[in-house]
């Protein structure tokens, strides 16, 4: 017996017999079937989209490849819903959450925790990530050129001021922590390494956008869903790309309570080999205790300091 086995868009992709040619047929056929066909969903339902934003949009030519791996694809994703899940999550809602049918996502979940990456409640059944999951986060930190270069900066602006200092980089539409030094008088909001706030309302995303065209800081926009987190969060693009070309002028970004409520937040883009930004340093302040025009003259020349000396580091 022989069968053909299709691929997407009616593109054959291979021919085989027995029962082989069945197993593989029938693969095929649950994977394009299971939900979202090929590739993973791009409707920002905590989906590529929503965690990505532009990388997710700018990549869909790649996801489209035959070199595209779904299964692996399938797993990434299933690890990144995990997050804010502290209470884990069944077999049911990961099924749901990552738009597969219950048997591939049970066998994904077999995978996973089989690796180490999950665990398992044996009470509620409910799936919860593995401290592994943290040595591929960290082999990222301790490899990170900028983190290292960085560092020592960031810790003496720290020390100087004795406020929160922060390192992030550019993550799609979102921008990322990577490094952190906490002030020790106070914690206006805590944010672990690997935090990821929206470009649109950041500080450090707002100092990074101010390096890019114009075409890129809009597309940028359109591909975030301009989320109002606070009820001070700008989520007119028009006001958003001003506060851009302000700090295009000024050289130093600042967001007031529109992410964290008390949060005043400044920041300068550090600069790569290619003059954009390839990541932003900020310093945070209660905004109970500062005022934006105070904290400019007291904080905003040593933010730039320190984002200069570290731009200047032109390996990069």
């Amino acid at each position: 017996m022989r069968k053909e086995a299709w691929g997407p868009k009616g593109t054959r992709v291979a021919e085989v017999s027995g029962h082989e040619g069945f197993r593989l047929a029938t693969q095929l056929e649950e994977r394009f079937m299971d939900g979202q066909a090929s590739k993973p969903r791009l409707d920002g339902r905590g989906s590529r989209a929503g965690d990505q934003g532009l990388d997710a949009v700018s990549k869909d030519d790649e996801v489209n490849s035959p070199l595209f791996n779904n299964s692996l694809a399938k797993g990434l994703d299933m690890l990144a819903k995990f997050r804010n899940q502290r209470n884990g999550l069944s077999l049911v809602e990961l099924a749901e959450l990552t738009g597969m049918t219950k048997s591939s996502a049970q066998r994904c979940t077999f995978t996973l925790e089989s690796l180490g990456y999950l665990t398992k409640d044996p009470k509620t059944r409910k799936y919860k990530l593995s401290p592994k999951v943290l040595e591929i986060g960290f082999n990222y930190i301790g490899n990170n050129m900028l983190v290292d270069f960085a560092n020592p900066y960031l810790h003496n602006l720290n020390k100087e001021t004795g406020e929160t200092v922060n390192l992030a980089e550019p993550y799609g539409s979102n921008v990322i922590y990577v490094s952190r030094f906490q002030s020790m008088s106070h914690i206006v909001a805590y944010m672990s390494v690997g935090t990821v706030i929206p470009m649109h309302c950041s500080s450090s995303g707002r100092a990074i956008m101010s390096t890019y065209p114009r075409e890129q800081q809009e597309r940028i926009l359109d591909a975030s869903h301009l989320h109002a987190y606070t009820d001070k969060t700008v989520t007119d693009t028009d006001t958003i790309l001003r506060a851009v070309e302000s700090c295009r002028t000024t050289g130093i970004a600042y967001t007031i309570e529109e992410y964290f409520p008390d949060d005043l937040s400044l920041a300068c883009a550090i600069i790569g080999a290619n003059g954009q930004a390839i990541g932003a340093i900020n310093l945070s302040v209660p905004s109970s205790r500062w005022t934006l025009d105070d904290a400019l003259a007291r904080f905003g020349p040593q933010i730039k300091q320190a984002a200069f000396a570290v731009s200047s580091l032109k390996t990069l």
